[in-house]
């Protein structure tokens, strides 16, 4: 029994002088830097002269400062000159065995495997070779301060496409909350990663939305906040409806710029072609309207589409001066209801007409005996677009082609009043529901005569109408049943 445990204690003995020996062979980081601290060590490989150098104070603050050069460089001899024939680039992932998962912003990796891809995932192209610090660390160079000019090496065009935009201008600001590569791209928000189209659109508007959303839950004023949610993009994106906008369509990826700026998707001279992408016929209306052809000229008064069509909050209604609304007898209730607020902002503005060469807002509609009236009940529209099957036309027609003719408005028939009954059907229908609207509203079946005691007549005949068709059918119904039975 006393011989078998003196022969285990010798044998762990060997055990562990075999190991202390093994380590002792193994060499250290000062036996590596004795040759590579020298500056001028180099060596050709394939007509190129590669520096060996390592810089020591360097290496040794890195995180890789506490592992010696062997546990990288495998089955290296140092007693060996040259150590190896054949060297072989270390397998960072044999240690970050997690790296493919943290990287999804190069979902490629996920794919990765020991000894493959080298071309493709070469970590030290992004993370350094003797320098290698922590992502977080200010002198990182895939840190998110650092990630722009960084990742602008392979993706050169992106780059360029950011340096203009109006989230690297924040950065140059040293704003805290100005997005970078990392900052984005650390989720996943490509098509790589998610193939529902539904669904990718989604995680990329939250991503925008994250940073853009209400001062009340904290954001800081230096950043614009939006009311996606309300708008009417963001209404059809909540039904499922994959062709909405989101915050990418309009305003751009990588080249997100002001408004003001002549580049920019969103700048006034630029809405009609970005909106044309999806509303096709309207865009066409209007840029033959006098707007459009205004525009295209370079009259920086005259609306583009977002002048009227608020996409971050579809409710918002415009500043106006009360005091050009009293003058010229409009009603902003009225006119927020139905939608000719927009145009009243600017036509009643008697600078804003005199600098167009408009007649002033009170002169142009002179000749109306009621005008108080008029305004009250017949759309801007109705008189100065040309005539179009749409509810809300975008044809708008020069002031000197607007109608004055009373005829025109007042006699049977006319297009004027066919418009009229539209518009009021399509508002009753917002404000009563469908069958309510359809029934009780101004320009439809029920008050088609405009005199109140043949529509009441019309509606009760209608009634009688399918009240006898019931009973009929159920009479009907009721004695071939009873006759059946006999």
């Amino acid at each position: 029994m006393q011989k078998s445990f003196y022969l285990l204690f010798s044998i762990c003995l060997l055990f562990l002088c075999k190991i202390e020996i093994a380590q002792s062979a193994k060499p250290s980081i000062d036996d590596c830097l004795a040759c590579h601290s020298d500056k001028d060590l180099s060596k050709v490989f394939k007509g190129k002269t590669i520096s060996l150098w390592v810089k020591e104070s360097q290496y040794k603050s890195s995180v890789h400062g506490k592992l010696v050069c062997v546990d990288c460089h495998k089955n290296f001899n140092p007693d060996d000159i040259p150590h190896k024939a054949n060297i072989q680039v270390p397998e960072c992932i044999s240690c970050h065995k997690d790296a493919p998962q943290k990287h999804t912003f190069h979902p490629q990796m996920a794919s990765y495997s020991l000894g493959a891809n080298k071309e493709i995932f070469n970590c030290k192209g992004c993370h350094g070779v003797h320098d290698i610090s922590k992502p977080k660390q200010t002198i990182s160079l895939a840190g998110s301060k650092n990630s722009i000019d960084f990742c602008g090496n392979c993706h050169k065009e992106q780059k360029q496409q950011h340096l203009k935009s109006e989230h690297y201008q924040a950065f140059l600001k040293n704003n805290p909350n100005a997005p970078t590569c990392s900052s984005c791209h650390s989720k996943r928000i490509t098509k790589y990663w998610i193939k529902d189209e539904l669904e990718l659109r989604d995680k990329q508007l939250q991503l925008c939305l994250s940073c853009h959303i209400d001062e009340k839950n904290g954001m800081p004023k230096t950043m614009k906040t939006i009311d996606y949610k309300n708008s009417n993009h963001g209404k059809a994106h909540d039904k499922g409806r994959k062709e909405a906008a989101t915050c990418i369509d309009c305003h751009g990826i990588h080249n997100i710029m002001k408004s003001d700026s002549v580049s920019s998707n969103i700048n006034r001279f630029n809405v009609p072609q970005l909106c044309r992408k999806c509303h096709i016929s309207i865009t066409q209306e209007f840029m033959t309207s006098d707007h459009g052809m205004a525009l295209t000229k370079g009259n920086k008064d005259v609306p583009s589409c977002l002048t009227c069509h608020n996409e971050h909050n579809a409710s918002k209604v415009p500043e106006y001066n009360a005091d050009n609304f009293k003058k010229n007898f409009l009603k902003p209730e009225i006119l927020i209801k139905n939608k000719m607020i927009y145009c009243a902002v600017c036509h009643s503005d008697d600078e804003f007409q005199k600098r167009n060469h408009l007649k002033t807002f009170e002169v142009a509609h002179s000749f109306l005996p009621n005008r108080d009236l008029y305004m009250q009940d017949v759309r801007c529209v109705e008189c100065h677009s040309a005539n179009s099957a749409s509810g809300m036309p975008h044809h708008i027609l020069p002031q000197s082609k607007a109608i004055k003719n009373c005829m025109e408005c007042h006699e049977n028939d006319t297009w004027l009043l066919t418009r009229l009954s539209k518009h009021e059907k399509t508002k009753a229908k917002r404000e009563m529901g469908n069958i309510n609207g359809a029934l009780f509203n101004d320009g439809g079946l029920t008050r088609s005569t405009f005199n109140l005691l043949f529509d009441a007549l019309g509606l009760i005949a209608i009634g009688l109408i399918i009240v006898s068709i019931i009973i009929h059918s159920f009479l009907r119904w009721y004695f071939k049943r009873a006759g059946g039975k006999k």
